[in-house]
């Protein structure tokens, strides 16, 4: 079996202020910290400076243990809008891309 290369084509444009807000996953790649939660969200607020983030979910069930991980996200590059640097801890970021998103939330 070949393996399937995933498309990680970002959006190109972005409203920011439109983005900020309460997400729903309807989707995601397996990840050590989301294993096992459900009723997963991510929160956007504009700080001033930056991106607060803070990603819910709960453990087993959706009356499960509530998980919650409070991080800051910037855009490093404004010509690269979907490519975001995350980081819950210190100085540590890493890659979050938006692949797709309801044409209300893009920059027209």
């Amino acid at each position: 079996m070949a393996d399937r290369k995933i498309n990680t084509t970002t959006v190109k444009m972005l409203d920011v202020a439109r983005y900020m807000g309460k997400w729903y996953e309807i989707a995601r790649f397996n990840h050590s910290f989301e294993k096992g939660m459900v009723g997963i969200t991510a929160e956007y607020s504009w700080t001033g400076q930056r991106i607060k983030v803070i990603n819910s979910g709960y453990l087993g069930a959706l009356n499960g243990k509530l998980k919650q991980a409070v991080g800051k996200a910037k855009i490093p590059d404004l010509s690269e809008p979907g490519k975001l640097k995350v980081s819950f801890f210190l100085f540590f970021y890493g890659d979050y891309y938006i692949l797709e998103l309801d044409e209300t939330i893009l920059m027209h």
